[in-house]
């Protein structure tokens, strides 16, 4: 019984970090481009831009879960519906930092005859690494609750939610339904754990990285 929990486990484990990591990274990515080129408009254009992308952000993603089911399909629908609040949450966060970096550089890489895109990628990027390490600890956490509270009630992917909303129906059977759902529980706040101690340590060596230039 136990040698299946942890087969189970096992499994569930890797079912909910790969469905969420897609949708977590392709917002993440999408976010950052996002603010690039709105960066690279009129100051007055960028602002207006970022209040009504900003705006956007305040929107509970979960209302739109039948909209996206509807467009996506059950098999797919998690991707969009995770990205979309990881690209809103990370270009609102990097829009004053893009907009406030270290803009003393930018003569020195206009006297090198450096591109405004070079400029952004070496100087502005990195000084707004702190500002991304932050955004996406709150994105990651974001994603990694709504895949589990999706996957408790949907119990569609076989996760970590789907297998404590197993051992909570079978509470009934006995001591070993009581020991497995606290485990599972236990195991989703070491990923969570360890998924912020990862996000720190790769962010730690960026950091490092970039007071080098």
């Amino acid at each position: 019984m136990t040698i299946n929990f942890l087969h189970e486990l096992f499994e569930s484990t890797y079912s909910t970090l790969s469905v969420y990591f897609i949708g977590w990274a392709i917002g993440t990515i999408i976010g950052v481009m996002i603010g690039y080129i709105i960066w690279l408009f009129p100051k007055k254009i960028s602002k207006n831009s970022y209040l009504i992308l900003s705006g956007f952000s305040f929107i509970p993603v979960t209302i739109l879960i039948p909209y996206f089911i509807r467009g996506f399909g059950l098999d797919y629908f998690i991707y969009p519906l995770l990205a979309l609040p990881v690209t809103l949450i990370t270009f609102a966060s990097l829009h004053e930092a893009f907009q406030h970096s270290n803009r003393h550089r930018l003569t020195l890489l206009i006297n090198y005859q450096q591109s405004r895109k070079a400029f952004f990628w070496k100087v502005v990027f990195r000084e707004s690494l702190p500002i991304l390490k932050t955004a996406t600890r709150q994105t990651l956490s974001l994603c990694f609750a709504i895949i589990i509270a999706l996957d408790y009630f949907l119990e569609y992917w076989n996760g970590l939610g789907y297998l404590v909303h197993k051992y909570y129906e079978r509470l009934n059977f006995g001591f070993f339904n009581h020991f497995f759902m606290i485990a599972t529980i236990i195991t989703t706040g070491i990923v969570g754990i360890t998924q912020v101690y990862i996000n720190d340590r790769l962010f730690r060596r960026w950091i490092e990285f970039r007071k080098h230039y």
